[in-house]
Parts: structure tokens; C-alpha cells; sequence
């Protein structure tokens, strides 16, 4: 009987939850509690009541009467999952300690041992590679930035987030493990020695023409104090021309970017605003103190699909308060912070307490954010394998000005056939079907559209342009804009 109460205590914590916030100060991307507590709330709905009631029955019966013996705690977790399956992506519940700690190591460390890549999870449930750092082991072996994850050591990882394939690949230094990626050109498989890898979120240099330029590749703890050091470094050469590129910048703590912000806007900006169950929550404000930057500078933020996050309340920030120009193309579209919530001393969760949304109300979740100047980068691509890869596309002139989905026609074969170029994972069957038009979501994201997947004349023109720019663009054009416009 003691076991079955403790059980349904665990079902019911779990199931009706409500956190409160605690403290006070910036909230974060991946909010966390500044003591733990959580104050947890009963429903009145009897019909919830009578499902929970029902819940613990069947896991008395299946322990009771099942063909083999079963682990009640995994049971439990199963369960506890599957509440956490009906939420979005970002909601995880955290079984143990050890599973917490790996979430939040990744944010708060500074050195860590593994391959040396950061990854991000796509809007197709893929891992894609953003970056490769030069001091891991994941360069050497060949992988490269942009590569799809999809098996380490064997297994295939489809279905794991992101945080989960990092947990695959970290381990002890000096131990190996085969990654499989997919790329335009086919499948690999590499060998990879982990290491022992020192982060640095922030890099930065001055370029002609008095320009600083400020690489931040992640918001992760530290971040802040990183940026303003760059920036003192700037001011120490006499210019007030800062190019902050975003771009791969999957976020992290959103304290982070507010500390950052501070030491380029001028105090009482609205930066960024909450909303929770449809209400608007307080704002969030700089405040002018001591530290507060009083100087007038001219950005130009660069930006790319896999700008996320707390990266993005740093786009948003600085576009919405006209303090200064976006370069690139559209944002990935993460608008949602999470908090992460103590439950028993050993189980937690991450879960997703608000949307935030841009200083003057810009939606970010779903859509991201369109830059000043939609610029493609290209890749760098041999003449022989361009050749190959434009060998035979058709072009999309067939007159049809709309095709949604099951349309079928010579267009939308056109349109295949770029995907595929592009590297989306898409049949070239002439039919407008799920998998094209989630590819055509993400060309419309990226050109700042309406991300519907629908096939009308913006989205031909955004998708041929960029198909040529991946095949005939070369260098960094969308630096080379960010330096234009500060010249």
C-alpha cells in the first residue's frame, strides 16, 4: 500500500504542477529557479481526477498480471514522458540529477570533454551541425558544418533531440565514436577522438574602415562579461562600429544577452516582452546604472535560420528599438523560455513557462525574424560540383501561381528538384507532399515569407534565389553588407 501511495504522489506531482516564479532579476531563456520551491495547484476537474485514479489502477495491474517482471519506475517515467510528449519539444522531464546536470553543464561550463561540435535540432527532427570547433576532434575526423547526425556508433538517432545526441557524443577524453552524417554529396562515417574542449562564447577583431567585429556564439554562463570586454576593446580604438554576428547562435541564458545589451543600448529600453496563457507579464526593462552604456553606436547584427533563442531576443532587441540593421535571412523562431523546476530533490523538469516576444510586440515563436537586408551566403562549391548539381533542373515557369498540398505539376517538380540541391531530404515526385513543404517552409522562413509551405510565385522567387546563391555565390556576402553599411 506504501509503494502505491508514493506512486500516485508521483503521478499527480507530476501531472498538476504549476510552477511559480521565483526571485527576481532577468529571467532566463532556461529559466532556473533561484531556490527550487514550486507551488503546485489541484484541479477541480473531476474528470482529470478519475483519469489519474484509473492511471494508477492500470500500473497495479500491469505489475500485477504481466507476462515477464517490470521496473515500476520506468513504468512511472514512461508515464511522466508521455505527459511531457503532449507539450512542445522544448518540455523535458529529467528522471535523475545526473540527467538535469547534463542540460545544465552544457550552458554553465566552460571546458567539456567531446568531438567539438555544436548541433541543433531542426524543424524536421533532424540534428543539424551548426559549427565545428577548430580545437576538436570532429574537424580532423571531417566533419563539417551543416552535416545531418544520423546514427552515433551505429545507432540511429532519429527521434533524440539535440540534447540527447550531445550526451552521445560527450564522453571521456581520449575515447572514440563513429558519427554518421548525412550531406549533400552522401553518407559518412567518422571516427572521432573526444577532447578536452575550452569554450569561449565571444571573438572579436577589428576589421578595415574602424569596424569591430563581435562573433558570439552562444549565450552560455560568463557571456556577458565576454561581450563587454569585447566591446571596451572597440572603444579603446576609437570607433563606435560594431558588426555582432549571431549567425549558428542557438542561444542559452537570456540574463546573458540582457547583460550584453547593456553595454550597447542606453538605459529604459524595452528589450523584450512576456506573455504566459494569453496575458502579457511584466516587462523586461534595462536599468540605467553605472554600468549602462551612454554611447551612440552603430550595429549591424548578422543573422541566419540557425540564429535561436536568447539570440534572437538580441536581434529583436536591437531592431526593435531602431538601434540598429539586420543582415541575413530569417531567424529560426524558438520564442519560448523554459524553467526548470525541482519536483522531488532527484526528478525535475524543463518546462516551457511563456512565449517572449519583440519590445513592440513582434512574434518571434514559429516565425522568426526578418532581417533589414535579406542577404545568401554561398557554399563554396567546386565547378565541377555545380555543374552536377544544376544538370537537368527544370525551371518554374509554368504559369500555376498557387499549389498547395497534393498539387502536383511541373512546378513543383522544379521545386523538388532545388530542394534537393539545397540538401533537404524531399522525393522528386512532382507532388506537393508533407516533406516538400515543410523544405518549402524553411525557404520561406529564410526569406522572411509566411512559413506555410505552399508553392505561389514569392516562394519561387525566394527559392531560386536561394538555389543560386548556394550554387554560384561566393565569400561571406552578407559580412560584406554588414561592412558596407557601416562604411
Amino acid at each position: 500500500m506504501k509503494k502505491e501511495k508514493k506512486l500516485l504522489v508521483r503521478i499527480m506531482a507530476i501531472l498538476l504542477a504549476a510552477a511559480m516564479i521565483i526571485g527576481s532579476g532577468f529571467y532566463l531563456v532556461y529559466l532556473i529557479a533561484d531556490n527550487g520551491s514550486v507551488a503546485y495547484g489541484l484541479s477541480t476537474d473531476e474528470e482529470a481526477y478519475e483519469k489519474l485514479d484509473r492511471l494508477k489502477d492500470v500500473i497495479k495491474i500491469i505489475d500485477k498480471y504481466y507476462k515477464d517482471d517490470v521496473d515500476l519506475n520506468k513504468l512511472v517515467d514512461a508515464a511522466y514522458n508521455g505527459v511531457f510528449d503532449s507539450l512542445d519539444r522544448w518540455s523535458v522531464y529529467y528522471s535523475s540529477i545526473d540527467e538535469e546536470a547534463a542540460f545544465t553543464d552544457s550552458l554553465e561550463n566552460k571546458e567539456y570533454s567531446g568531438v567539438g561540435l555544436t548541433i541543433q535540432e531542426q524543424s524536421d527532427g533532424t540534428v543539424k551541425v551548426l559549427t565545428v570547433n577548430p580545437n576538436g576532434g570532429a574537424l580532423s575526423a571531417g566533419v563539417k558544418k551543416g552535416d545531418i547526425i544520423t546514427a552515433v556508433n551505429g545507432k540511429s538517432v532519429e527521434g533524440k533531440s539535440s540534447s540527447e545526441v550531445a550526451d552521445l557524443l560527450k564522453g571521456v577524453a581520449g575515447t572514440k565514436v563513429k558519427i554518421t552524417v548525412s550531406r549533400k554529396t552522401g553518407t559518412f562515417t567518422f571516427e572521432v577522438e573526444r577532447r578536452k574542449i575550452q569554450v569561449t562564447s565571444v571573438n572579436y577583431e577589428m576589421l578595415d574602415g574602424g569596424i569591430g567585429y563581435i562573433q558570439i556564439s552562444n549565450f552560455n554562463e560568463g557571456e556577458g562579461a565576454e561581450f563587454r570586454a569585447a566591446v571596451e576593446f572597440v572603444d579603446s580604438q576609437g570607433s563606435n562600429k560594431l558588426i555582432i554576428d549571431l549567425r549558428d547562435n542557438a542561444g542559452g541564458y537570456t540574463n546573458e544577452a540582457m547583460e550584453s545589451l547593456s553595454a550597447i543600448l542606453r538605459p529604459n529600453k524595452t528589450l523584450v516582452k512576456y506573455i504566459a496563457q494569453g496575458e502579457e507579464l511584466d516587462k523586461e526593462l534595462l536599468l540605467g546604472d553605472e554600468n549602462q552604456s551612454q554611447e551612440d553606436y552603430k550595429i549591424v547584427v548578422l543573422v541566419n535560420e540557425n540564429t535561436a533563442s536568447a539570440a534572437e531576443i538580441m536581434a529583436i532587441a536591437i531592431k526593435g528599438n531602431d538601434a540598429g540593421k539586420l543582415v541575413g535571412v530569417n531567424t529560426y523562431g524558438k520564442g519560448v523560455a523554459q524553467q526548470i523546476i525541482s519536483l522531488t530533490g532527484v526528478d525535475s523538469m524543463k518546462l516551457s513557462r511563456f512565449y517572449f516576444v519583440g519590445p513592440n510586440g513582434e512574434t518571434i515563436d514559429g516565425t522568426g525574424i526578418k532581417p533589414d537586408y535579406v542577404v545568401y551566403n554561398g557554399a563554396e562549391l567546386t565547378e565541377e560540383y555545380v555543374k552536377a548539381a544544376s544538370s537537368g533542373i527544370i525551371p518554374m515557369n509554368e504559369g500555376k501561381k498557387y499549389l498547395t498540398k497534393g498539387s502536383y505539376g511541373l512546378n513543383v517538380l522544379a521545386a523538388q528538384q532545388r530542394l534537393f540541391a539545397l540538401g533537404y531530404v524531399v522525393n522528386t515526385n512532382s507532388i506537393l507532399d508533407e516533406a516538400t513543404m515543410i523544405a518549402l517552409s524553411d525557404v520561406q522562413k529564410n526569406a522572411g515569407l509566411f512559413p506555410y509551405g505552399a508553392l505561389d510565385f514569392s516562394t519561387i522567387k525566394a527559392l531560386d534565389e536561394q538555389f543560386n546563391a548556394f550554387l554560384y555565390g561566393s565569400g561571406d556576402a552578407q559580412l560584406e553588407k554588414a561592412i558596407e553599411l557601416l562604411k
